[in-house]
């Protein structure tokens, strides 16, 4: 009897292929409340994210549409490669996109308006500055503050300064007792190494002024560096004597 080992990969009937869609959204027109699919858009993620990033929901709130307030119901999937045998190339899908928003096939009962790619050429084309506009009008009649309304208000840096800063974890680390001890231990180290390096620097000079070889000089300074740091050191471990009065 032959044992058959599992193959690797993916459980029966589980699909691990992302599926690539043209999706529609659901827009109501103010002036004639007809719902009707006024942008077509493309994803190779879930079309529930893609929506969700129009409404402002996603992680980049800046990527919502001025007409996300008048988006209604949920997003349609107009067409998709899912049941086809070979996944769609980055071609195709912009094709398939190109077509729905042409309304080449004529599937739409109009034609999107607030698509500006593929959509420029549409009689009645809504350009994004006079959709911005006009949801800007629609928040102020209803007394919202919104970044149509007031853009400066929305803005990521003027809202992070506007925020109360506390004190950083680098900052609070130096105010303890170690971190006080070690800034000043620190600030020792590099008293001595400036003064090592200007002395190291100045020996060399003057040996080399006085014909010794570079090299040779190069070496005495360091030796003479050292012996410096040697005495001065042990100069400063020495306790200092007290004088003791007379009885």
């Amino acid at each position: 009897m032959t044992a058959t080992m599992p193959r690797s990969g993916s459980p029966p009937g589980v699909s691990l292929r992302r599926v690539r869609s043209v999706y529609g959204i659901c827009i109501e027109d103010p002036a004639t409340r007809e719902v009707r699919i006024d942008y077509v858009g493309k994803t190779k993620r879930s079309v529930a994210v893609r929506e969700a990033e129009h409404r402002g929901l996603g992680r980049n709130p800046e990527c919502e549409q001025p007409w996300s307030d008048l988006i209604r119901g949920h997003a349609v999937v107009l067409e998709s490669d899912a049941g086809l045998p070979a996944p769609w190339t980055d071609a195709e899908l912009d094709a398939r996109e190109r077509c729905w928003i042409r309304n080449a096939e004529g599937r739409l009962p109009h034609r999107p308006r607030f698509n500006i790619e593929h959509g420029m050429d549409h009689a009645d084309h809504i350009p994004p500055w006079v959709a911005r506009e006009q949801r800007a009008q629609r928040d102020r009649a209803q007394g919202i503050v919104s970044r149509w309304t007031h853009p400066e208000c929305f803005t990521g840096p003027v809202l992070r300064a506007s925020l109360p800063q506390g004190p950083s974890l680098w900052s609070r680390f130096w105010r303890t007792t170690f971190g006080r001890w070690l800034l000043r231990k620190l600030k020792t180290a590099a008293k001595w190494s400036a003064g090592a390096g200007l002395a190291w620097s100045v020996g060399t000079s003057l040996l080399v002024w006085a014909d010794v070889p570079a090299r040779d000089a190069a070496q005495l300074a360091v030796l003479g560096v050292v012996a410096g740091v040697v005495f001065v050191a042990s100069r400063r471990r020495k306790p200092k004597r007290r004088n003791r009065g007379r009885r």
